[in-house]
């Protein structure tokens, strides 16, 4: 898993470095869409003890990603690593259920996660593991 974060990393690194020539054709038009580029605002002052807004982010729509609903266009680095934020999305979602059915069950959201023995070597464990 770690190489699956550091290729995310690299994903997300080098789609914010694009030109902003790139990134205004994925811009974000308010009441139009939701998944678009969020550039950073320019209007905004922030008082001088205050950090500028300077927020950028891209909105995906898993449903897009996954095929559930045509997609609208995503800069090309979303395009090209299409299979990695599936494998981020697929995963991410899975552990959330995980998690929601481990309270609906009375247990800590974390339990099934401490029973994860994935990185044992598998000679090592019980026949009852």
């Amino acid at each position: 898993m770690p190489q699956h974060a550091f290729a995310l990393q690299d994903l997300v690194r080098d789609t914010f470095a694009a030109p902003l020539h790139e990134k205004l054709q994925y811009a974000l038009e308010r009441g139009v869409s939701l998944f678009a580029t969020s550039l950073p605002a320019r209007s905004r002052r922030p008082a001088k003890d205050q950090r500028p807004d300077s927020s950028e982010f891209i909105r995906i729509s898993k449903d897009h990603l996954h095929g559930v609903i045509p997609s609208r266009s995503y800069p090309r680095q979303v395009e090209q690593h299409k299979p990695l934020l599936q494998s981020f999305t697929k995963h991410g979602h899975a552990c959330g259920l995980v998690c929601t059915l481990a309270v609906e069950l009375g247990l800590e959201a974390n339990a099934f996660a401490l029973l994860d023995l994935f990185d044992l070597v598998a000679e090592s464990l019980p026949p009852s593991v």
